[in-house]
């Protein structure tokens, strides 16, 4: 995919806190930092979470328009108003079927646009929350698509299970995978599935230590929770709907300024902690835990900023004098803290006990192959 007209192709994603993020094509296979896409106003691209994004010509005028899935399991449409080497995404519309918005099941909707059926229109596939993948056929024309009613083209998989099987939250690609001349179809999933691991005698003692400290920990999160609500209890005061709105509004502004935090917290703690499990670590290793662990105080000092600016916003207020207000604030401000702290320690816990626990999950890829009239699982 090629946004930006340079003869390069380029790369797009969503994101869980929604933004839609654009990586320029440098040549043979490099590709410039994360740039955040924004509409013709200049504003950052944000319709909802779990953001997936796909670019192309939905309305035949040759420039690349984007449609957007949702946490919601809605379809959205922006179209280029710019120009091929120039982009200008319109506010964004609902895709309907029958006037109706579609809304897929249990969400987390994936949307492409290929001619499915060999008419040369473009029709909507769309992988769903469930696992399942729904064509809606274009009844319209190339520059006026309109959908019909959706068939299944995958069945509903299934959670969680005993074994690996089809899961949850198809995310498709569309490819004539084995040179036939017909469309077949790539659905990546997520599943939660058990599985009895042996945990090797070298290992034993270390699980079932952090195991124990995990139940531990859990113990302390159950009072800290209670601490957390008990700080919440009092008379709230009264707001307008304009003033809660903008409240809200203040709150989102703030939390989409800070949405790489605890991505970048995960990774951290997630290389520290296997740094931290090599029995005779080399000095290069030992300097990057030493860089790692500076990079975690750095991080703990940006959490308790985030806190000061969001608490406000995300508390709300309450019938109460200022003094009592700031109290409550820093007593919530302290719970914070407190389970950020419990965080890294079970970030730590996990790398020890995750590959040896019975509930696994797992992402995999199926290949559907196109065998008119229908489609079968390989």
């Amino acid at each position: 995919m090629d946004l930006d007209g340079d003869g390069i192709p380029d790369i797009l994603s969503g994101s869980w806190p929604g933004q839609l993020y654009f990586f320029k094509g440098l040549c043979k296979g490099k590709f410039a930092g994360k740039q955040t896409l924004k509409d013709k106003a200049g504003k950052d691209i944000k319709i909802q979470r779990a953001s997936t994004v796909f670019a192309v010509d939905w309305n035949g005028d040759g420039k690349l328009d984007l449609l957007v899935g949702d946490v919601q399991g809605r379809v959205h449409l922006m179209l280029n108003e710019g120009t091929t080497s120039k982009y200008a995404f319109s506010k964004a519309q609902e895709l309907t079927v029958d006037g109706k918005p579609i809304q897929v099941p249990h969400g987390d909707s994936h949307p492409i646009a290929v001619d499915w059926d060999g008419d040369k229109l473009l029709d909507l596939l769309v992988g769903c929350g469930d696992g399942s993948v729904l064509f809606y056929k274009n009844i319209g024309t190339a520059t006026a698509p309109k959908l019909a009613k959706p068939q299944s083209l995958v069945p509903a998989g299934k959670g969680s299970d005993k074994a690996i099987g089809p899961g949850m939250r198809a995310k498709i690609c569309v490819v004539d995978w084995n040179g036939s001349g017909r469309p077949d179809l790539l659905v990546g999933d997520f599943r939660q599935y058990q599985a009895k691991i042996e945990i090797p005698e070298k290992d034993r003692k270390a699980v079932e230590e952090a195991r124990k400290k995990q139940d531990e920990i859990g113990k302390s999160l159950v009072d800290l929770k209670k601490t957390y609500r008990d700080a919440f209890e009092g008379p709230p005061k009264k707001e307008t709907p304009e003033e809660t709105k903008t409240r809200q509004k203040k709150l989102a502004e703030i939390s989409d300024k800070y949405q790489d935090f605890d991505q970048g917290l995960q990774g951290v703690l997630s290389k520290l902690a296997k740094l931290n499990g090599l029995a005779k670590p080399s000095d290069r290793e030992l300097k990057e835990m030493a860089a790692l662990r500076k990079k975690l105080d750095t991080i703990q000092k940006r959490y308790i900023e985030i806190m000061e600016v969001i608490l406000p916003y995300k508390v709300g207020p309450f019938d109460e004098p200022p003094d009592k207000g700031k109290i409550r604030l820093a007593k919530i401000k302290e719970c914070y803290g407190k389970l950020f702290q419990l965080q890294i320690e079970l970030g730590w816990l996990q790398e020890i006990t995750q590959p040896y626990d019975p509930e696994q999950m797992a992402g995999s890829v199926w290949l559907y192959k196109r065998e008119a009239p229908r489609l079968q699982r390989k």
